[in-house]
């Protein structure tokens, strides 16, 4: 996967902050803003699961 800058449009490799399980996520940005927010499967400690 092709990382883009930030602030740039594409698909963003990051992790939830709300709790200690600090889940791996992968953030979609579409115009500057976040549209979507998915479990990372390549994340070696969530791998993939995400909190609700």
């Amino acid at each position: 996967m092709t990382r883009p800058a930030t602030g740039e449009d594409g698909d963003h490799v990051t992790f939830c902050r709300i709790c200690t399980a600090v889940c791996g996520l992968i953030a979609t940005v579409e115009n500057g803003k976040v549209v979507r927010a998915r479990p990372d499967p390549d994340n070696p400690s969530s791998q993939g699961h995400a909190c609700v």
